[in-house]
C-alpha cells in the first residue's frame, strides 16, 4: 500500500476498484481498511475494534469481505460483513482457534483457512521469522456453519485455486 510494513494488501474487488488491506494502529491494533483505487480517495476503516482484524477476503461476487480476528484473550474467529459496510459482522465459526490464509472457493459458497490451535499461538510472540504453530487447512460455508479439517498442511500454507479450479493448493516454503 504504501510501502509501510504495518500495512499489507490482502484483496481486490472483482472489479478492480477497491483494494483491501489491514493496517496496524497504535489504538486497536490490526484493522481492515478499504482504498478506492480512483486515485484520489483516502482509505476508509472497516472495522476498528479491539481484536485484531485482518486478512479481508472478497467474495466472487463482490458482496461480502471475509476477514479472521484474533486477540490473545479469547482467540480468533472468522468473521464476514457485507462489502457496502451495511448491517452487522457476522461470526462464522463457533470453535476459537488461530485461523490465517482466509480465502473464498471459486464458487463463493466456501471459504477456506488454515486453522491452529489458540493455545499453541499464545506461546509464539509473533510471525516474524516464521510461524511455528501447527496447521490445518479447513473448509466451511460462506455464511457459516460446520468446519470440515480438509488435511494437515505438514508446513505449507496458502490455499489457492488454480485451472482448473476443481482443486486446492497450498504452498511450502521452498514455493
Amino acid at each position: 500500500v504504501s510501502g509501510d510494513p504495518f500495512q499489507s494488501a490482502t484483496d481486490v474487488t472483482p472489479d478492480g476498484s477497491v483494494l483491501l488491506f489491514h493496517q496496524l494502529n497504535d489504538d486497536t491494533g490490526w484493522d481492515i481498511y478499504a482504498l478506492s483505487m480512483d486515485g484520489e480517495s483516502k482509505p476508509q476503516p472497516l472495522i476498528r475494534e479491539r481484536a485484531d482484524q485482518s486478512e479481508g477476503v472478497v467474495s466472487p461476487d463482490g458482496r461480502w469481505i471475509a476477514y479472521v480476528t484474533w486477540s490473545s484473550e479469547s482467540g480468533g474467529h472468522i468473521w464476514r460483513m457485507r462489502s457496502n459496510g451495511s448491517g452487522r459482522p457476522q461470526q462464522l465459526t463457533d470453535i476459537p482457534a488461530f485461523y490465517t490464509d482466509l480465502v473464498y472457493g471459486p464458487d463463493g459458497d466456501t471459504l477456506l483457512a488454515m486453522r491452529g490451535n489458540e493455545f499453541m499461538r499464545n506461546q509464539t510472540f509473533s510471525e516474524f521469522g516464521g510461524l511455528r504453530v501447527t496447521l490445518e487447512l479447513i473448509s466451511l460455508p460462506a455464511d457459516g456453519g460446520a468446519q470440515t479439517v480438509i488435511t494437515s498442511a505438514n508446513g505449507a500454507r496458502f490455499p489457492h485455486f488454480g485451472a482448473p479450479d476443481d482443486r486446492v493448493y497450498l504452498t511450502d516454503e521452498k514455493g
